[in-house]
């Protein structure tokens, strides 16, 4: 019983022998364990910081999408057309600028203020055998044109007609002062429309880059000022100053061929019509001044044969185009109105 007993505990020992565990290893499995567990937990916290950042982003590009939406609305509510204009486009400003208007559009207007001048003398005028005396003669020489044969007493006195003379004078006041840069003083353009009236003058020839630049600056310069101020007649000194210009020439023109007056005995009838023919050639003077193109009313010298009693003479001029909208010359000037040719 002894023997058994002792070897059966010779063979425990044994067992134990067999898988031993030191110190130093039961440490390493601790410190193992330990970096695992930071491992894992420094994933799932990137995970949820990586989760929430993202979240943020896409309600901040949420955002901006909705306050990109709402700025361009309001763009397209506030500018021109309907169109929402990039603040960065440093060309925004031309979607502001009305569009020009058509050829045929502006041919109309023209071709009826050339149908007032020449009605306005039909219809108010009439020839008579008249003395032209000195003072007869100074007040006409304030309507010579470059465009007569003569003074204008001597083509009067000189003609079996005085209508397409009266009609040629008042054709040409009117010309010269529906345009810029005329020098006329009785201009009917508003005085921001006349502001670079004294400058150099703007060349209509050539198509060198600055003539070409000039001319496209020149454009634009219109098209702006027309812009900026619409309606350039609506502030009292503006207007006062369309109707000083009105009166002073309804008072040169009534003075000068007072002599041939239908109805000598009451004139108002007249004056009043010119007045409202005047205004007229205001409004056409605005609308031309707003074009992009380049307009030009053209005067021939008058076509004279040996004979006198075959004289003729322009009473209103032609109206061209000769430079389109982006300041280019015209190879051939474009005819909207052909000029008006009378036998004086």
């Amino acid at each position: 019983m002894a023997s058994n007993s002792t070897s059966s505990h010779g063979t425990g020992q044994s067992k134990s022998a067999s898988h031993p565990v030191s110190v130093g290893a039961l440490a390493g499995g601790i410190i193992g364990a330990a970096i695992a567990a930071a491992l894992i937990a420094a994933a799932i916290t990137f995970y949820y910081v990586s989760k929430t950042a993202a979240k943020d982003r896409r309600q901040r590009r949420s955002h901006r999408s909705r306050k990109s939406s709402s700025y361009a609305g309001l763009a397209s509510a506030q500018g021109p057309n309907e169109k929402s204009l990039a603040a960065s486009d440093e060309h925004a400003w031309e979607q502001y600028l009305p569009q020009s208007l058509d050829d045929r559009t502006v041919q109309g207007s023209v071709k009826t203020l050339f149908d007032q001048v020449q009605l306005h003398v039909e219809n108010f005028y009439a020839n008579a055998d008249v003395k032209l005396t000195p003072d007869v003669a100074n007040n006409l020489s304030k309507l010579q044109t470059p465009h007569l044969p003569d003074h204008v007493a001597s083509v009067i006195a000189s003609s079996k007609t005085a209508l397409p003379i009266i009609k040629h004078c008042l054709a040409y006041l009117v010309t010269q002062s529906i345009s810029i840069g005329t020098g006329s003083p009785h201009t009917l353009l508003p005085p921001a429309y006349v502001v670079v009236a004294t400058s150099p003058k703007i060349p209509t020839k050539g198509d060198d880059v600055n003539a070409v630049a000039q001319r496209q600056a020149f454009s634009k310069w219109r098209e702006l000022t027309a812009y900026l101020k619409p309606d350039p007649f609506a502030g009292p000194e503006s207007s006062a100053t369309r109707d000083r210009a009105i009166s002073s020439m309804v008072e040169t023109f009534a003075d000068a061929f007072f002599l041939w007056d239908a109805q000598p005995q009451n004139e108002a009838p007249a004056r009043q019509h010119l007045v409202e023919l005047l205004k007229n050639a205001a409004n056409v003077a605005t609308m031309l001044f707003a074009q992009a193109s380049t307009f030009e009313s053209r005067w021939q010298q008058p076509v004279l044969q040996d004979d006198s009693r075959n004289r003729t003479l322009i009473v209103v001029p032609a109206f061209v185009k000769i430079a389109d909208e982006h300041g280019h010359k015209l190879e051939r000037s474009q005819s909207l109105i052909q000029a008006v040719v009378e036998r004086i």
